[in-house]
């Protein structure tokens, strides 16, 4: 009810949902995966392909399938948060001749869109909206669980027996085989 009396007026063609763009016309988060790379020192694909390669997923085992989803979805999401930290407050190089502003971060320019001859695009939504918006929606728990709840549980108590190794950033990558093969382990031994 709060969506449609605070959103009636808006016209969809002026404000679309969404709309499709071929990826040729979506320039930033084209070039961005090359950025991604270089930042990680090595794509996340051939991360994951290693356990595969070096015989620590076997992918005949159900607990095997398990622990990868419940481990990489938090250290894949980890490494995209922590890249996009960096790349939001990184900044860019001088260049006069660039049509698009230069030498400031990308937090500054979406922070003061004006300070850079650009339009500000934002808009406020009320939370009442965000609310309705979300009664509409399974609870985050559920869209996000990728494992079974006694798997959650048995996952946790492996992940925690090993310290709690952080899933947040690049290291937590670079070691995602010896965490998945150190809970391996642990809930080898517990079964």
């Amino acid at each position: 009810d709060t969506l449609s009396k605070t959103c009636s007026d808006l016209d969809e063609n002026e404000y679309p949902a969404f709309w499709a763009t071929k990826s040729v016309h979506n320039i930033p988060i084209e070039s961005s995966w090359h950025w991604n790379r270089k930042y990680n020192g090595i794509g996340i694909r051939e991360i994951i392909e290693q356990g595969k390669t070096n015989g620590i997923f076997q992918p005949m085992y159900q607990r095997d399938h398990d622990l990868f989803h419940w481990l990489f979805p938090k250290i894949v999401q980890g490494c995209f948060e922590d890249y996009m930290d960096y790349w939001n407050k990184h900044r860019t190089r001088p260049n006069n001749t660039s049509a698009i502003p230069s030498g400031v971060t990308p937090n500054q320019i979406m922070a003061c869109p004006r300070d850079y001859n650009m339009m500000d695009c934002h808009f406020d939504v009320c939370p009442e909206i965000i609310d309705e918006l979300r009664e509409w929606l399974p609870p985050r728990e559920e869209v996000f669980c990728w494992v079974s709840d006694e798997f959650e549980l048995c996952a946790q108590a492996a992940y925690d027996e090993i310290g709690c190794p952080s899933l947040v950033d690049v290291s937590a990558m670079t070691e995602s085989w010896t965490i998945f093969r150190r809970m391996k382990e642990v809930i080898i031994a517990q079964e």
